[in-house]
């Protein structure tokens, strides 16, 4: 199916045109980074983003955790689920709108949440923003009383790219299971601002 983001891939490669002409005007690239004025928005699921859920899940390889592939109707269940936690990361700078290009799905099991999958389009990989989605999350689970997030790496073909993203946010190491004491605040870079996101379950 086609999403909105297809319709607009014109303008968004012409946008990262800009930003690599931009990119060559600084030799620091926190300083690159902070001129983008890079701003995310976070917030759940609504029937609008199913598609561009489901279609995400379906194509995204490389910054994919878990590689589940899911349809929309397989979204649309689990928003019925009580148990079941879906959060879209939209992302925007001062040359474009990347649109929706992050994806976490998780299930409460008492009171903790399994991740089931996290992964964030490659238009965007480079910028440390996945730390900023994560703690976002870990932020709206905390102030719901939630002890611990949970996550494992599935290895595919394309994925070794996040092989160490845990190890690499500070999450401690069980058997296979990478967990974060929900109790420790997740910093992010100071380049990025998250706005418009509900802290809400």
């Amino acid at each position: 199916k086609i999403t909105e983001e297809d319709k607009v891939k014109t303008d968004q490669y012409r946008q990262q045109s800009a930003r690599k002409k931009l990119r060559k005007s600084f030799k620091n690239l926190e300083e690159y980074y902070r001129s983008l004025d890079i701003c995310l928005s976070i917030n759940k699921c609504d029937s609008f983003s199913v598609p561009r859920v489901s279609q995400l899940t379906m194509k995204t390889n490389q910054f994919n955790l878990t590689t589940k592939r899911y349809t929309e109707n397989d979204i649309i269940n689990f928003q019925k689920n009580e148990n079941a936690y879906i959060y879209i990361l939209s992302v925007k700078d001062n040359i474009g709108d990347y649109g929706i290009v992050g994806v976490f799905i998780g299930f409460a099991e008492n009171e903790e949440i399994k991740i089931d999958t996290f992964l964030m389009s490659c238009r965007i990989i480079g910028r440390h923003i996945e730390k900023a989605f994560m703690s976002y999350l870990v932020d709206i689970f905390r102030s719901h009383s939630f002890r611990k997030i949970n996550g494992v790496y599935i290895e595919s073909k394309k994925n070794s790219l996040v092989k160490d993203f845990y190890e690499d946010l500070g999450f401690s190491k069980e058997g296979s299971v990478w967990t974060w004491d929900i109790s420790n605040k997740l910093l992010i870079p100071n380049w990025l601002t998250i706005q418009n996101g509900n802290n809400t379950l």
